[in-house]
């Protein structure tokens, strides 16, 4: 059995805190890791700008003024309270040194990312230094793939998913072994609430036309890492129950929120529609749009 397991589930670690528990599970079985160049190389690609982003929104949510508004002038709050002026001034201050230090943190972190010196990017060497490269006639069979228009892949993207998913297909056949896919990508399957994820039918047609065992596809790195450790490896530790279930709301894109109904929508996005994603609430149902940003395969 093998796991291939999508750029945008590694990304996830740069970005989402709630994931980071999954990493110690996921090298520990790093021996059942499929991982193409292809992937590698996108996930290469891609953390630092994912990572650049995240810090830049965390500091626009602390860019505070530090300025007086002319209200509130300091000849005119003298006259009232000079203490709280000068208190003032003095967490102004400090606000201004917390700024400074966190751009200081936040550019050595990205720094040693860039460099492949940041704890994430040094566990996931361990699964990407085995890492197989594609053949000349796979890239064939890829291109062939992507001018037809059929899954994996976008249109207007570079063959990317189409290579990978050749060598997940010669990978299942040369060694006999069916391959669990862990994707957020539409490419590969699609969402089914409660039901977990299933297959392209593109894709489940070539599986079962090629004689292939039986592939298993799922939207989070959670609920496969738990799928695992019920069938192959018992002994496997996992975080608590609670940490896991952040991890694949998480991963699942789900957003839990309120309104005037009577429900506490937990949204998640079910298809992606154009410059739109379509998100739907587990409970009620309820469904909205908001614009989509896809930022890697």
């Amino acid at each position: 059995m093998k796991l291939f397991i999508d750029a945008n589930i590694y990304l996830d670690f740069y970005e989402i805190q709630a994931v980071k528990s999954l990493l110690k599970p996921l090298i520990d079985v790093k021996d059942h890791v499929l991982v193409t160049s292809q992937i590698v190389d996108e996930v290469f690609r891609n953390k630092l700008d994912i990572s650049n982003k995240k810090f830049v929104d965390y500091l626009k949510k602390v860019n505070v003024s530090l300025a007086l508004p002319d209200v509130l002038t300091e000849n005119a709050v003298a006259e009232i309270d000079e203490g709280a002026v000068t208190k003032l001034k003095e967490l102004s201050s400090g606000l201004k040194e917390f700024k400074s230090l966190l751009e200081d943190i936040y550019s050595k972190t990205l720094e040693q990312i860039s460099n492949n010196e940041d704890k994430v990017s040094a566990e996931l060497m361990k699964i990407f230094n085995n890492s197989i490269s594609y053949t000349e006639e796979q890239c064939l069979l890829a291109k062939k793939r992507k001018f037809f228009g059929n899954p994996p892949g976008k249109k207007g993207d570079p063959i990317g998913d189409e290579i990978s998913w050749e060598q997940v297909l010669d990978c299942a056949k040369e060694n006999n072994c069916p391959i669990w896919v862990v994707s957020k990508d539409g490419d590969f399957m699609s969402k089914v609430f409660y039901k977990g994820a299933i297959g392209n039918p593109f894709l489940l047609r070539e599986i079962s036309e090629r004689g292939l065992p039986n592939f298993k596809f799922y939207s989070d790195l959670s609920t496969a890492l738990q799928e695992f450790k019920k069938e192959y490896k018992e002994d496997l530790e996992l975080p608590p129950d609670s940490e896991l279930l952040a991890a694949t709301k998480a991963q699942e894109g789900v957003q839990v929120h309120h309104d005037n109904s009577k429900c506490i929508h937990e949204m998640e996005i079910i298809r992606k529609n154009g410059a739109f994603d379509i998100w739907e609430c587990r409970k009620c149902g309820q469904q909205h749009q908001a614009y989509s940003e896809d930022c890697c395969d």
